[in-house]
């Protein structure tokens, strides 16, 4: 089902009716602007829609455009937003921690301007939340291409759930659960004070354990009510902040197992973790990037001391599972420092494929 379709059916199908007056917020919606102009009519219409949604908090971070302007327009006609302006830019983990310190809602929904959702999404989480009295809901999310040639789902279930704690963040660890904020919707009182830490990127990841951490149970709701859109030209991070932040991702999934207490239950499905989660992007990031040749052999290093550490039988269950993942393990293990040129002539070959297609 489509990010734009109706969602229906489920526990969570029931419609809520918008409240005219409402002293405790339901819903506090954030959100974070940088320099969308293009967006901020298309985002004020759409959120409009969304009749769960009590409150708007909007931080702007150091806009050069027209977005400051605009989004003043906006608060000007709609009581629900709090608009903060920043005079300089300071990154999406700061804009958010701003941003949340002004909600009042019992729950927070972050959006992304330049994404799609229903219309639905936002009631139907809400919904989910109050019947079954889960802190964190989440729906599924899919990703479109820039070219618009399809989608494939990035995160969630296809099947309604209710998982407590230890179960959502073996999902985490499965990968059926990323660090993706816009698709959840999340109690408040899981958010504790500044989640975000000041990282380029996986901020949003480290958040989201804090909340999960924090968190009695999730609920899952099946219906595709997100879809992220790849933008071309997007990749701009530095690849030696992402693999360090990546690593600094890793340990806080290992001390939060820690503290469990059952870290024997969690060590392969960590195993696993550590894969995909850490090895593969360590080396393909800074490939994907265009990072020097001394990152992309510092990736490779990091990555081969967590991928030489495997058992057999690791190969065995990823190779069943996951036969693409399993496939680029073998190649870092075999290829090691050779492993770039065969991964820039799978690209150059995908290439010459998507364009034969065309």
């Amino acid at each position: 089902m489509s990010a734009d379709m109706s969602t229906t059916g489920g526990p969570a199908g029931a419609r809520v009716e918008p409240t005219a007056s409402i002293d405790q917020p339901r819903v506090s919606a954030v959100i974070t602007t940088y320099n969308v102009a293009d967006d901020v009519r298309r985002l004020s219409e759409r959120v409009a829609s969304m009749p769960v949604v009590d409150e708007i908090v909007i931080y702007d971070d150091g806009s050069s455009d027209s977005t400051p302007a605009l989004l003043k327009d906006w608060a000007a006609n709609d009581s629900r937003v709090t608009l903060l302006l920043a005079q300089q830019n300071a990154g999406v983990a700061t804009a958010r921690n701003e941003a949340l310190a002004q909600c009042h809602g019992e729950f927070v929904w972050f959006a992304d301007p330049d994404d799609e959702w229903s219309r639905h999404l936002v009631e139907v989480l809400y919904r989910a939340l109050m019947e079954t009295g889960a802190d964190i809901a989440v729906g599924r999310a899919d990703q479109r291409a820039a070219d618009r040639r399809g989608t494939h789902v990035i995160d969630g279930l296809d099947r309604w759930a209710i998982r407590n704690r230890a179960a959502t963040i073996e999902l985490v660890l499965s990968g059926a659960v990323h660090g993706y904020l816009w698709n959840k919707l999340l109690r408040r009182s899981v958010l504790p004070a500044s989640p975000f830490p000041p990282m380029r990127s996986q901020s949003d990841f480290l958040g989201l354990m804090q909340m999960i951490e924090r968190s009695t149970s999730t609920v899952f709701v099946p219906q595709v009510l997100y879809t992220r859109v790849e933008r071309a030209g997007s990749i701009t991070r530095k690849a030696a902040d992402q693999v360090e932040n990546l690593r600094r991702c890793t340990a806080k999934v290992e001390s939060i197992l820690a503290e469990q207490g059952r870290p024997e239950q969690y060590a392969d499905a960590f195993r696993y973790f550590k894969v995909w989660f850490f090895a593969i992007p360590a080396v393909n990031t800074p490939l994907r990037t265009g990072a020097s040749p001394q990152l992309v052999r510092a990736g490779i290093h990091s990555a081969l001391d967590v991928l030489e550490q495997l058992p057999i039988r690791e190969h065995v269950r990823i190779g069943s599972s996951a036969p693409r993942l399993e496939l680029q393990v073998i190649c870092l293990l075999l290829l090691r420092d050779i492993y770039p040129a065969a991964y820039r002539a799978a690209k150059s070959l995908r290439a010459r494929l998507s364009a034969t297609k065309r």
